[in-house]
């Protein structure tokens, strides 16, 4: 079954027409303000989604599966949490999408759009997999047995399992934790730590310092590093994975971060796994797997 996915994140909104294979017949990519409305966020989407699917605004016909960036009040239909996004919580987008386009709406956090995604492109599928997305911010979803389990609904702040920094020097982190993976690890956090060390350019400028082997870059990565590492182990721990894969912004514009990991991934430190490595993986559908998971399971709710 045909579907739309919509992909809300911090910086870019992604809309994007499915197959039930997982494969793209196209996707649009505009620029997500930071201070755009619910009114307009919901307008876009519906508009998007009648284009691509050839149908009026009103009788989009297609299912709609939105993935937003934050985290989710228990029925599953606004933000609770939007950190980078504020002005989007509590205001009814699934509801008002569903209710202009004529079409079932889903809703789910990006991190398990994207988790989906990436889940229904690995061959083969793991038991117990996971998938920890690096972009603006840092998130993960969870699929065990083919299911994905509830890890969003009700909460206000990172899962405790993204803590990796216990010290006295733990940044805090916008969610109201201290020493998250986000702190540290996040597209946010590595270009003010860029900026910091002074490199314009962000990400791209950083990556190119740690190639020059500039000091100040290598602490840098380093820092963010030794908390994926042990963001990967408290995952691995915790929830028992087959595989975890890396995906988001950052993997793509710091290579010199991500490959270090893949290349030799952390030992797990619970009992039991001594001598043993995890699998990870990289990302393979980029920037569209939350595209693309948002709308296989708004596919996936019909049947």
């Amino acid at each position: 079954m045909t579907a739309i996915g919509v992909d809300v994140g911090a910086t870019t909104t992604r809309i994007g027409l499915i197959d039930d294979a997982g494969d793209t017949a196209s996707v649009s990519r505009s620029p997500t303000s930071p201070h755009v409305t619910g009114v307009e966020l919901v307008a876009a989407i519906v508009g998007a989604a009648a284009r691509m699917s050839g149908s009026s605004p009103g009788d989009t016909r297609v299912p709609i599966g939105i993935a937003l960036p934050g985290i989710l009040d228990p029925p599953r239909r606004r933000l609770l949490r939007a950190v980078n996004l504020p002005q989007l919580e509590g205001f009814p987008i699934a509801a008002d999408v569903a209710d202009q386009a004529g079409s079932i709406t889903t809703c789910v956090t990006d991190a398990e759009a994207a988790t989906w995604g990436e889940f229904s492109a690995a061959e083969p599928r793991p038991a117990r997999f996971a998938h920890l997305r690096i972009g603006t911010g840092a998130a993960c979803g969870l699929v065990i047995d083919g299911h994905m389990p509830d890890m969003a609904a009700g909460r206000t702040n990172h899962l405790e399992v993204l803590v990796v920094d216990t010290s006295d020097k733990a940044r805090l982190c916008r969610c109201g934790r201290h020493g998250c993976l986000e702190t540290v690890a996040s597209g946010a956090a590595l270009a003010q730590r860029s900026v910091e060390a002074g490199y314009s350019g962000g990400l791209d400028a950083l990556q190119a310092a740690w190639q020059r082997a500039e000091p100040v870059a290598i602490e840098v990565i380093n820092e963010a590093r030794a908390g994926l590492d042990t963001a990967l182990r408290n995952l691995h721990d915790h929830f028992g994975l087959d595989a975890i894969c890396l995906g988001g912004g950052v993997v793509a514009h710091l290579p010199c971060l991500v490959d270090a990991v893949l290349a030799d991934p952390p030992r797990p430190a619970g009992s039991g796994s001594a001598g043993r490595t995890m699998s990870c993986l990289p990302a393979r559908l980029g920037d569209d797997a939350g595209v693309i998971g948002a709308a296989l399971l708004a596919a996936s709710a019909l049947t």
